[in-house]
């Protein structure tokens, strides 16, 4: 009887393991979609993630440019090890330096400037140096403030962000580690939670504040706590507006 029990007691355990890590892998965000234009921002695929495709928009003349960048990740256990850029990009292989906590300090590029990183105690990254000068700050697990410099050390931007409580799918995706800026998007990959609105000041060569602008964003969240769609206005909440659909596997 006590062997029937265990034996009971050990399947009801592995069922419920199991059926945790089938939930586990039902729940990966999978895309995210720019609606209105219904174009693809982010793309991910693998089971750790090592397929990401994200849609760089570049500026252009009158308009902008649709760039699609491939990023294909190798893993060894739990660790980045190495990368492979391509797509409308010019391809790039990247390796990294680590150090003996297992934390990325160099990412190096065949065909581009190495990217430098640096870490507090807490093993946050605080900033990136590579054609320009990145520092971050920190409120619990969210950023709190970007400090955006020219490699000279002059500030370009300020920027400061409030966050919400709920589910970011796209906390720790190492995009950080093989673009050196990937604007607003680039803060969600280090933040545990979804902003909710940022602040960005601008500054002149003498380090005054030359303009202002804010950013408000709002979600709607599914019975998880994970966002369903991002809508992002300009200084108020009300009128035009960019909105963005996630979804999951």
């Amino acid at each position: 009887m006590r062997k029937v029990l265990s034996l009971l007691i050990f399947a009801f355990f592995a069922f419920n393991a199991c059926k945790k890590k089938g939930e586990e892998k039902n729940t990966r965000l999978s895309k995210i979609t720019e609606l209105f234009v219904n174009r693809p921002l982010l793309e991910i695929g693998g089971d750790k993630a090592q397929q990401i495709s994200y849609y760089h928009v570049v500026p252009y003349g009158t308009g902008i440019v649709l760039y699609k960048a491939n990023y294909s990740l190798i893993y060894e256990g739990q660790h980045l090890k190495a990368a492979k850029i391509g797509g409308d990009f010019s391809e790039a292989n990247v390796g990294f330096t680590f150090n003996t906590q297992g934390l990325i300090t160099e990412s190096n590029f065949d065909t581009r400037k190495t990217l430098n990183y640096s870490y507090d105690n807490k093993g946050y990254l605080i900033s990136v140096r590579g054609d320009y000068i990145f520092e971050y700050e920190y409120s619990g697990q969210n950023v709190s403030k970007v400090v955006a410099k020219y490699a000279n050390g002059i500030k370009i931007t300020e920027t400061s962000f409030i966050f919400d409580d709920k589910i970011n799918p796209i906390y720790k995706l190492p995009l950080i580690f093989l673009e050196e800026s990937i604007p607003i998007w680039g803060y969600f990959f280090l933040s545990k939670n979804n902003i909710i609105s940022s602040e960005i000041s601008h500054f002149d060569q003498s380090g005054n504040v030359t303009s202002k602008d804010k950013y408000l964003f709002e979600y709607d969240y599914d019975q998880k706590d994970r966002p369903l769609r991002q809508r992002r206005y300009y200084k108020e909440i009300s009128g035009a507006y960019q909105a963005f659909e996630y979804t999951y596997q």
